[in-house]
């Protein structure tokens, strides 16, 4: 079919955009994405963590998922005020060992906030997408001992385990 005027040509334009507005908000209304790369990241997304320390330090890291979402527990053990860079879009929900104006964080940046923890402080966090995987930096060169626990609530299933980061960078699972 040949469009000879620019009526016609102007006419299709609008079926075509009519029915992309239709498709559109018949995914919205059930709740299906045309957006492949977000469901992938989302399934495939992965974490960084940095931690910033001056001497040899115990860590606890606890991630507990379900249906999509999770809590992150962060733990220090040592005898200094840490610096613990995380995802920015996780929140802040609690703080335990420390009064909670002695748990500060600076402007978020470049996707991570960097929150200051005393010795014996525990935060945790509202994630709102639980990582597939996890990157552990240890920038400071200092030994770094992680002890890590995983709860699925939906595989209803536990995962425990030690690692010893020495060096920059360690993928956690």
């Amino acid at each position: 079919m040949r469009l000879r005027s620019p009526v016609g040509l102007h006419v299709l334009a609008a079926l075509f955009a009519i029915v992309a507005v239709v498709v559109l908000s018949q995914q919205a209304l059930h709740g299906t994405s045309l957006d492949l790369t977000a469901s992938l990241t989302e399934t495939n997304m992965k974490a960084d963590i940095g931690v910033e320390h001056t001497g040899p330090l115990s860590l606890s890291l606890s991630l507990s998922k379900g249906e999509g979402s999770g809590i992150a527990d962060i733990g220090q053990y040592g005898e200094e005020t840490i610096a613990v860079s995380v995802p920015a879009d996780w929140q802040r929900r609690e703080v335990r060992g420390a009064p909670l104006a002695s748990v500060t964080a600076d402007p978020s940046t470049f996707g991570f906030t960097r929150w200051h923890l005393p010795p014996g402080t525990v935060i945790s966090f509202g994630v709102p997408v639980s990582p597939a995987s996890l990157i552990l930096h240890n920038p400071s060169g200092v030994p770094l001992k992680v002890t890590l626990t995983r709860v699925d609530l939906e595989a209803q299933s536990v995962e425990r385990d030690v690692v010893l980061v020495q060096e920059s960078s360690v993928q956690l699972w």
